[in-house]
């Protein structure tokens, strides 16, 4: 007779890793990825120009952490300093383990987003 397994999927909670940051004094959980996110965020990645500027990829990375931290203004990720900004996508990496916000040294060795 074959085994039944049951997944509660109202009640499962799969985000075990979390990340919260603190920005000018207010806490911002990080918004683990819906099926839609995903979706959006691969045809974001396959839209994107393949030549780049140093200025594009990096506002494409910001763009994909406005997705993840939708309680941060845009403004306030491009007032990060380059050395904070490049600790919060290490983090990123860290907790987001499905390969969502995968940063890999694009040319120039500036952050982007891969799917």
């Amino acid at each position: 007779m074959a085994k039944e397994e049951f997944l509660n999927l109202d009640d499962a909670d799969p985000n075990q890793n979390e990340l919260v940051i603190t920005l000018k004094g207010r806490q911002h959980k990080m918004k683990h990825p819906t099926v839609a996110d995903f979706i959006a965020n691969v045809k974001a990645v396959e839209s994107r120009p393949e030549n780049m500027t140093l200025v594009e990829e990096t506002e494409f990375t910001v763009d994909m952490l406005c997705r993840s931290f939708p309680t941060v203004q845009k403004e306030d990720f491009m007032q990060l300093d380059m050395a904070k900004l490049s600790k919060l996508l290490e983090m990123v990496r860290k907790v987001t383990n499905d390969g969502q916000i995968e940063e890999e040294a694009g040319e120039g060795g500036s952050p982007t987003a891969a799917g």
